[in-house]
């Protein structure tokens, strides 16, 4: 969890570096998680496929995180 959490902050840290000194680079990146990620017509196509993927991160979460007292 602590690598996570590491990795996380690591990542956040480089897109507020990103911000500040270069926002073409983070323009890029918008664009292409506009065209990829959130795309409205691959969300309707693969919804269902999607949907169950994050369904089972979620159980798998919560496991994690009831099982590890």
């Amino acid at each position: 969890m602590k690598t996570l959490k590491l990795l996380v902050g690591l990542i956040m840290l480089m897109f507020s570096i990103g911000y500040l000194f270069r926002p073409d680079l983070i323009i890029k990146v918008n664009d292409w998680g506009r065209s990829f990620v959130f795309n409205d017509k691959y969300i309707m196509e693969k919804r269902r496929l999607v949907g169950v993927f994050f369904l089972i991160l979620a159980f798998i979460a919560i496991f994690m995180s009831v099982s590890s007292k």
